[in-house]
């Protein structure tokens, strides 16, 4: 079985262990390995050393065969900074990553909401950065009900078929 890694700030969920088993069942659905960043601690564990953290996610990556990257805007107008880092170290590793965000918005558009400080906005009507979305094999942007940011699943679903496709050399998830 192909193993993925789930990158994304689910882990700061109010339940991530519970969030990591469901993501875990969906990737098992389309035959994936899902393996989430808390893997190898348990609830109530001390949290580690922030480099232990960080020297466990990139074993995480390096022993899995793709990324599966939760880009929903998190703290701002893009992802999380550690998910984006996770991202760009997988592909720096040649592997393949499909991100999904629950926020349909174009980036221009979620940065308009906030100070904009004379700064320009890249305006290529993108669901994320233009280094993100350019530099992942698929990005599906969802729309999704009124406070469902971060429990509707529709995206992980859509990433998931695109990465059983793209490991098994078919065109499945081509398209969203």
């Amino acid at each position: 079985m192909r193993r993925v890694y789930l990158a994304g700030p689910d882990v700061f969920l109010p339940r991530p262990w519970e969030r990591g088993e469901v993501l875990r069942a969906i990737c098992a659905q389309y035959g994936l390995e899902g393996v989430f960043p808390l893997d190898g601690s348990e609830p109530g564990d001390a949290i580690p050393p922030a480099a232990v953290i960080a020297a466990a996610n990139e074993a995480h990556i390096r022993n899995c065969d793709a990324v599966l990257a939760n880009l929903t805007p998190f703290r701002g107008a893009s992802a999380d900074a550690g998910t984006v880092y996770e991202v760009g170290f997988a592909r720096g590793l040649g592997r393949p990553v499909v991100g999904y965000s629950n926020d349909a918005r174009t980036y221009e558009q979620r940065c308009a909401q906030g100070p904009a400080d004379g700064l320009a906005v890249e305006a290529f009507g993108l669901a994320e950065n233009l280094m993100i979305a350019c530099g992942v094999d698929a990005l599906y942007a969802c729309t999704v009900a009124e406070g469902a940011l971060w429990t509707d699943l529709a995206g992980v679903h859509l990433a998931a078929r695109r990465i059983a496709g793209l490991l098994s050399g078919t065109s499945a998830g081509a398209t969203g």
